[in-house]
């Protein structure tokens, strides 16, 4: 597709971000720059205002490779369009972290737990998703207690114990729990999907 059509701006970010995904972030670099380059050239930007997915893959292609320089100057870039990108935010907090700066850190994880709050109602969702994000960042004890929080707020919620296991099991946590965590989510499962999920993530976590 790019042999035909090189002025196309979605397939080199998509290209871009499957080499992120393989994690070949050298690989990754020049084909997000293309698709960003031609993604402000042709009009795009404007459309999509406010989705800092391209900013995204890129700048954890910088963080991979030790380019926090470019990071930093392309997230400033990344503001103007999709100031409040959790996305986005997300990413700030993993470079405020790589570089030690515990007061950036705050702030940012502070902002985006206020984005957050404006998304979810009830304080189970805004504690699951702030879960999630000290996942993300690598913060895995505060991560559990996240977790382990939303949890006692609602314990018999299949999708919360589905995160809640798929978490023991990426980060090799409490294997005898991690089965009873998933088995419970499969009793309680409210239809095949939901099912299927849980029944991937045990298989996944025997293995």
């Amino acid at each position: 597709l790019q042999q035909i059509d090189d002025k196309r701006m979605d397939i080199p970010l998509i290209i871009g971000g499957d080499y992120n995904t393989k994690k070949e972030y050298n690989k990754a670099i020049p084909e997000l720059e293309k698709g960003l380059e031609l993604w402000q050239q042709t009009g795009w930007r404007e459309y999509f205002k406010g989705n800092a997915a391209g900013y995204v893959e890129l700048g954890k292609a910088y963080h991979n490779t030790g380019q926090y320089d470019k990071e930093t100057k392309l997230y400033k870039i990344a503001e103007q369009d999709s100031p409040d990108d959790p996305h986005l935010i997300l990413r700030q907090v993993i470079l405020a972290l790589a570089e030690k700066d515990s007061i950036l850190t705050n702030r940012y994880i502070e902002k985006y737990k206020s984005l957050i709050k404006g998304y979810f109602s009830s304080e189970k969702d805004i504690t699951n998703r702030m879960a999630q994000m000290y996942s993300e960042i690598g913060m895995i004890d505060k991560a559990e207690e996240y977790y382990r929080k939303a949890i006692s707020l609602d314990p018999d919620n299949p999708a919360l114990l589905h995160g809640f296991a798929y978490f023991l099991r990426e980060n090799n946590r409490n294997p005898g729990e991690f089965i009873s965590i998933i088995n419970k989510g499969l009793s309680l499962a409210p239809n095949k999907y939901e099912y299927y999920n849980c029944l991937d993530t045990k298989g996944y976590g025997l293995f």
